[in-house]
């Protein structure tokens, strides 16, 4: 981060102990925005922070359970949403990406045309072709790379439901 920019903080690598810092990214406040949760309750607070004059120390361990449980599921539930939402927009983009027209300059030879311009054009009209064939290959690779990084993201998430599952349980 260099001197003057703000840090990015997003869902994706927010602290599970994070107890002073918000999310800030526009796309994770989107999800929150959308689940309809504010991301101050994301903040990690402490077990000492649910005491308070005579209040027996069993039942500040069983309200800090209880909002860290929920604050932890919270966690989990706008993650999956983020990358839903990154799932959505990539399907977005290769909509638009195989909706798109590629316009094809027809040019229609005549008899009133000199030879050497009926030549050109008809080179032209080839490496048109063959830029549109490239540009074809490349897109489907770039569709297969997402989709191999859309099962990676799966992968990733649920090992991370998972670990966090385990945690909770301890």
């Amino acid at each position: 981060i260099m001197a003057g920019q703000k840090e990015i903080i997003g869902l994706d690598t927010y602290p599970n102990l994070e107890s002073k810092r918000l999310i800030n990214s526009p796309r994770s406040l989107e999800v929150c925005k959308n689940e309809g949760f504010d991301p101050s309750f994301l903040l990690y607070r402490p077990k000492e922070s649910f005491a308070a004059p005579g209040k027996p120390e069993i039942i500040q361990e069983q309200e800090f359970n209880q909002v860290e449980a929920l604050r932890q599921s919270l966690l989990v539930k706008l993650r999956k949403a983020r990358w839903e939402l990154i799932k959505a927009e990539k399907r977005r983009i290769k909509f638009e990406a195989d909706t798109k027209q590629t316009k094809q300059v027809g040019i229609k030879e005549n008899d009133d045309m000199p030879p050497q311009l009926i030549y050109q054009y008809q080179v032209l009209n080839k490496q048109l072709e063959y830029t549109q064939k490239s540009q074809d290959r490349e897109t489907a690779r770039v569709f297969r790379t997402m989709e191999e990084t859309d099962k990676l993201d799966e992968a990733a998430q649920k090992e991370y439901e998972r670990r966090l599952n385990e945690q909770v349980q301890k």
